[in-house]
């Protein structure tokens, strides 16, 4: 069974960390690993990387901080995802209000690129917890906790006394959310109304008209989701191509893999083809 999940964090977002890792124990049966400070004394990074090794899988919170010094050799953060990595451990995203990791990070962190996640919402926090949790679990990093005895937050011992935590008022998801879930669509922010109709949805309870509009909007959702992703993955596909193909000795090599590219994303290649290889590598 597995014993441990490692949450790794930038200081700036301790708040949103540690809410995280006290929900995440009331609703599965492993422990849960978070530090209390930001870490820049040698003697105690050592026993932080001796928990991420030791742990099943690491919750990478992906906040407005996380990658601002992520180009520092000696960024923790960065050191943090090296050595998950490194380890093969898997890497879960916890996406605040939807962020990605940006594309340019240094090559030796640039695979978390292609992790998975969950995109969490403050102002959702617990339909996001539960999400969050059904996706570990599905994983197989997590099984759901059976027994009423707490689990607990396990840190550096002994721990500091950690920052007075601040909560976010919680938005109360009724009727009127349809239209708000509708504009996000409308937006282009797909995740959230994803995340809106399915709360919808579960809690039941609405007028037929907009039991009918919810059991629409959630596969169009689904699909811009998708579609998304899908854009994402083609993006990240492209760039080591595009580099390779200024290179003479591996020009050949980078003809072949963006003919790949085309017939895998099709539909991309007009836009992100930024780099004119289809013109370049047109045949005569």
């Amino acid at each position: 069974m597995p014993a441990k999940l490692f949450i790794s964090y930038p200081s700036e977002s301790w708040n949103f960390a540690q809410r995280i890792a006290e929900k995440l124990v009331d609703r599965i049966e492993q422990s849960v690993f978070i530090d209390y400070r930001s870490i820049d004394q040698a003697d105690f990074a050592a026993s932080i990387l001796k928990h991420l090794r030791e742990s099943d899988a690491v919750l990478l919170m992906v906040t407005e901080y996380t990658f601002e010094d992520i180009h520092r050799d000696k960024d923790w953060v960065r050191l943090e995802i090296r050595t998950a990595l490194e380890c093969e451990i898997p890497i879960v995203l916890v996406r605040e209000n939807g962020l990605l990791p940006p594309s340019d990070l240094p090559d030796d962190v640039r695979s978390v690129l292609r992790s998975q996640g969950i995109p969490f919402y403050r102002e959702y926090f617990d339909p996001g917890i539960d999400r969050l949790t059904e996706f570990l679990i599905k994983m197989g990093v997590a099984t759901p906790r059976v027994s009423s005895v707490p689990g607990k937050v396990v840190a550096p011992t002994p721990p500091p006394t950690p920052p007075k935590q601040e909560t976010e008022p919680q938005r109360v998801i009724n009727e009127n959310s349809l239209a708000e879930a509708a504009g996000l669509l409308d937006d282009g922010d797909f995740e959230k109304a994803l995340v809106i109709l399915e709360m919808l949805k579960k809690q039941g309870g609405l007028r037929p008209f907009s039991a009918r509009m919810v059991d629409e909007l959630i596969p169009q959702a689904v699909a811009f989701s998708q579609a998304a992703q899908r854009r994402r993955e083609a993006e990240l596909d492209y760039a080591p191509i595009a580099a390779l193909a200024t290179r003479r000795l591996t020009e050949a090599s980078a003809r072949a893999a963006f003919a790949e590219w085309c017939n895998t994303y099709p539909e991309w290649v007009t836009e992100l083809d930024t780099g004119g290889l289809l013109e370049r590598f047109k045949t005569p």
